[in-house]
Formats: structure tokens, C-alpha cells, sequence
């Protein structure tokens, strides 16, 4: 054979072989064409409003620092346009606790360009009107709902939401919703019942209310007293009464102060349960005086809480103060203590002025000492010694009083 052909042979042999590997061999990476990349899903969160249908306001932080500024360009040249509250603050009044108002602010336009808004920082829940891309054109106009749910019974309570605009003249809208929070129960009066001066052998009643403005299940469940010392009766409001009181439901309290001869503070604390959420315990005061045919004047004695003020001093040299009592109603003899009850250094003594004349009643002299030596210590007039004198006067069977000192 000739050399040109065994060439020839040996070269379209290698051709064949290396077309052979190349169609059986394994695909390399640069071989191979990506598939095109889809198009990116939109969040979900983000749900596609349907056509002519204005796009949803989204839910904002307030704490959020980018509401503290204002984020419109107020340096663009114009046209402008003009913010205008119809309205900047509105009163609630009462509120009752419990429930919720809103009130709507009307915006105006009354500029030649699109006027924006964009929420600031708030105090209360604000709803910004619906509109789409959050523009008013010219001459339009667009409500901004502020709403108000109050945690806690408040008298005087004032909220604010600032509105940004991107009206260079008035960029900053306040709006401002105040009034006051109240119970949805109410009673009268609110804490103390003032009996005032009552006469030996009298008995005093006063009158107390409790109602409700927006529920009509208000019921009493409970009473109770400190001391047990007060006559307690109840009944449901007539009409005439609810709508005097503005009430939807109601009860009229009578508290009675019995007849007695003692002579001292009349105290005794009353707590109505009922069925509220909110106040389910009322708390009253009762407080007064029970007064005899005695008076007792002098500087330290505090005739409205029955008490003796011996002011500070040493306890080691005890202290020493003297009261006029007067006695209208004479006996066949003379007034005397037949008892001194009291757990402390106080002695009481009481003797008769001689010199005095005067036909309408008798003078005494009522002597309170706190002996020297006597315990160190302090009781103010919050927590004074409580002392009981017996006397033999058939219309004084007992005189109850107080003594406040401060020993050191």
C-alpha cells in the first residue's frame, strides 16, 4: 500500500474515534442552557385590589421614627396645594368607661395642586381617609377618623394625632380629641355621707344613689358595715328619679344614724358590692357628731373630730392643757367623773368654777394631762388615744373624745 493511503487510513480512523467520544460522553456544565427565570410572585401580604377598587391603608407603627418627621418635599416650586381643617379639636364629654368614640376631621384642598397626608406621630387610633395614592385634588375634601377607647377611668383627658401634609404653608395638621372618662355606674354622693351635729335621743337619715348610665342589669349583691352601727334600706329608682339622675337603672339609699345618749363622733364606714366590672365596690363615709347639753371650748379642742391636741413636749415633763366645758342642763348635783377609760399616760380630772354665775348654764373645767415620765411616743390626730369619761349626769352617760401628742 501506498504511504499517502496509509496515512489517509490512520487520520479518518482518528476522526471517527473522537466523533464517537464526543456523542457518547456526559454532558459538561457549560453545555448546558439554563431554563428562563420566572417572573417574581407579589407578596402575599400585599393583596392586588380588584379594578376601580381603592387600595387598602396599611397598618402603621406609631413608634415608628419615621413618623416623626415629615416625609413630603416642601421645597418644590408650585403650584400648592392648601390644607384646611374645618375642625382641629372636638369634645367627647363623658365618656363611659368601657366603650369607644370616634370622631371625623374634615380636610379640605383648597389649593392648585394634589394635597398629600401622611401619618405622625399619634396618641390615639387615626384612620386615614381612603383615597388613592393618599391625595386630595383641588377642591376636594377627605375625612380623618380619630378614635378613642380609654383604659382607665380619667377626668380631663386630652389626645392629639399629628397629620403631615406637603403644603409648604401648613404642613403639620393637629388634631386633638378631649373630654372625660366616667364609670358606667355612678353614686351619690361619691365618698362621705356628713351627718353633721346630732342632738341626744335624735336620729338622722340621709339619702345616697346608685345607678348606671349605659346598662340596665345593675344590681346590689352585697352590704356591708364596719361597726353595724347604721339602719341600711334600699329600693329601686322611680322614672322620675332615673331621669333626674340621667340613669338607665337605679337604687335610692336611705342611711340612718339611730338615736342615742352617747356623746361622741358618730363613724362608721359602708361598702356596696354590685355587679360591675369596672367599680364593684362603692365605699362611704359616714361621719358626724353626737352633741349633748355640753360644750367644750378651748385652744386644742377640735369640736367636728371630738379631739384634744396636746401639741409637742417632753415626755419626761409631760404636758398640762385646761378646756371650759359648759353644761346647760343642770342635775341636783354637780357633774362628776365616775370613770376615766384610757390605755395611756393621760389622766383627766374635771372641778367646777366657783365663780361663775351666770343663770343659763354651769362652767367646769376639764383638765387633760399627759403625766411626766410617760412613754415616748406619738399619736397623731390620724391615730389619736381614744379615751371614754362615765359621768353621773342621767343626760351625760358617757363622753368619748380623742388626744393627739407627740412625745419625744
Amino acid at each position: 500500500m501506498r504511504p499517502i493511503a496509509v496515512l489517509g487510513a490512520i487520520v479518518t480512523i482518528a476522526l471517527s474515534l473522537y466523533v464517537v467520544s464526543k456523542l457518547t460522553a456526559p454532558p459538561s456544565a457549560t453545555d448546558i442552557v439554563a431554563p428562563p427565570t420566572p417572573p417574581p410572585e407579589p407578596p402575599k401580604d400585599e393583596a392586588k385590589p380588584a379594578e376601580g377598587e381603592t387600595p387598602k391603608e396599611p397598618e402603621q407603627n406609631p413608634d415608628d421614627v419615621t413618623f416623626q418627621q415629615n416625609p413630603f418635599d416642601l421645597k418644590a416650586p408650585g403650584p400648592y396645594p392648601k390644607a384646611v381643617l374645618v375642625q382641629d379639636r372636638f369634645e367627647f364629654g363623658s365618656m363611659p368607661f368601657g366603650t369607644t368614640m370616634s370622631h371625623p376631621f374634615v380636610v379640605k384642598n383648597e389649593g392648585q395642586a394634589p394635597l398629600k397626608l401622611a401619618k405622625g406621630p399619634l396618641q390615639c387610633k387615626c384612620t386615614m381617609p381612603a383615597l388613592k395614592e393618599r391625595e386630595i385634588p383641588p377642591g376636594g375634601q377627605a375625612e380623618i377618623l380619630l378614635e378613642w377607647k380609654p383604659l382607665a377611668i380619667q377626668s380631663g383627658f386630652e389626645k392629639e394625632a399629628t397629620i403631615w401634609t406637603n403644603d409648604p404653608a401648613n404642613s403639620r395638621l393637629s388634631l386633638q380629641i378631649y373630654g372625660d372618662v366616667v364609670s358606667d355606674d355612678f353614686w351619690e354622693p361619691t365618698d362621705l355621707f356628713n351627718v353633721e351635729q346630732i342632738r341626744q335621743g335624735e336620729e338622722r337619715t340621709v339619702k345616697g344613689f346608685v345607678g348606671s348610665r349605659t346598662r340596665d342589669d345593675l344590681k346590689i349583691e352585697k352590704i356591708d358595715q364596719l361597726k353595724n352601727s347604721l339602719k341600711i334600706e334600699y329600693e329601686p329608682a322611680d322614672e322620675a328619679t332615673l331621669k333626674e339622675k340621667n340613669a338607665k337603672v337605679g337604687y335610692v339609699f336611705k342611711i340612718t344614724v339611730p338615736a342615742a345618749d352617747e356623746i361622741a363622733l358618730v363613724r362608721d364606714t359602708v361598702t356596696v358590692t354590685v355587679n360591675s366590672a369596672t367599680n364593684t365596690h362603692i365605699v362611704w363615709q359616714v361621719a358626724g357628731s353626737r352633741v349633748g347639753p355640753l360644750s367644750i371650748i378651748g385652744n386644742g379642742w377640735y369640736a367636728d373630730k371630738q379631739l384634744i391636741q396636746l401639741g409637742h413636749f417632753k415626755a419626761a415633763e409631760g404636758t398640762v392643757k385646761k378646756f371650759s366645758l359648759f353644761l346647760k342642763d343642770r342635775a341636783e348635783q354637780d357633774l362628776a367623773i365616775t370613770d376615766v377609760k384610757v390605755d395611756g399616760p393621760i389622766k383627766i380630772s374635771l372641778e367646777k368654777d366657783p365663780k361663775w354665775t351666770a343663770p343659763a348654764n354651769d362652767r367646769y373645767f376639764l383638765t387633760v394631762k399627759f403625766v411626766p415620765g410617760g412613754q415616748i411616743g406619738v399619736r397623731n390626730p390620724e391615730a389619736p388615744l381614744p379615751i371614754t369619761i362615765k359621768t353621773n349626769h342621767p343626760k351625760i352617760p358617757s363622753i368619748d373624745f380623742n388626744v393627739s401628742y407627740d412625745a419625744d
